[in-house]
């Protein structure tokens, strides 16, 4: 682990100062903030925590009855959440999840859409409803980031077929189309689709990207499970960390 913890992402051309707790949760003074989504959120939220902890002694456990759990820091009456949500649709990418000789079938308010849809023509109808609820219930006052996905780095096959999270080093930058190139056989040539139409459906509203895609398709060697001594993906549920879920403050 201690490869992973003396990397430091360094943006170009502009400077990223580290996070100042005091001023930070000064200004979100009186706000809720909440993480929304899978482990790779959740992880977020609590090294988030971590950080703000410094900022009040008398931080103390919040939780809402439920499945929502986080902070509450008195001193600047602000709360932080975070609610487990893998999936916040009944749908799972990929062709793997479907048999061949099986039509798919998506539902829209209950029925059925007919004639069927691909598999990509379904996964955009199932974007818009989400950014459509998102739009409907949560308050315009409120900030919205969406989080684009961590890449996987199953080599050799796909996490169903045997495949490994095997790196112990970064890729280059010249071996990344090999891997995310929709064009390039690779096992996650749809991620940048995915992406792709993500960012097209929450244009025109107001639901900003987080995009943290391009930054973790360097990172092979960041997966827990080769630092746990467990190279086989299919045994180990903590080899890969990823999805598409929003996040949001108010």
């Amino acid at each position: 682990m201690g490869l992973i913890n003396s990397w430091k992402w360094v943006p170009q051309k502009c400077n990223l100062p580290r996070i100042d707790p005091q001023r930070f949760i000064g200004i979100m003074r009186n706000r809720n903030i909440g993480f929304v989504g899978d482990s790779l959120n959740e992880n977020f939220f609590v090294s988030f925590l971590c950080i703000l902890r410094v900022a009040d002694a008398g931080a103390r456990r919040w939780k809402k009855k439920g499945a929502w759990r986080g902070a509450y820091f008195p001193k600047f009456n602000v709360t932080v959440a975070y609610h487990r949500a893998a999936l916040l649709a009944k749908y799972q990418w990929g062709h793997d999840k479907f048999p061949n000789d099986t039509p798919f079938v998506f539902y829209h308010a209950g029925q059925q859409i007919l004639p069927p849809l691909g598999l990509f023509d379904g996964f955009k109808v199932v974007l818009e409803n989400m950014v459509s609820y998102i739009q409907k219930e949560v308050p315009g006052m409120t900030f919205k980031f969406w989080r684009l996905q961590s890449q996987r780095h199953f080599y050799g096959s796909e996490w169903n077929q045997n495949g490994s999270c095997l790196f112990s080093e970064a890729l280059n930058e010249n071996e990344l189309d090999l891997w995310f190139d929709p064009r390039q056989n690779g096992v996650n040539k749809e991620a940048r689709q995915i992406d792709h139409a993500i960012e097209l459906t929450l244009q025109c509203t107001d639901i900003h990207s987080l995009d943290l895609t391009h930054l973790s398709d360097y990172r092979a060697h960041a997966h827990p499970s080769i630092w746990f001594g467990k190279k086989d993906a299919n045994g180990n549920l903590g080899s890969e960390l990823h999805a598409l879920v929003p996040t949001w403050y108010s």
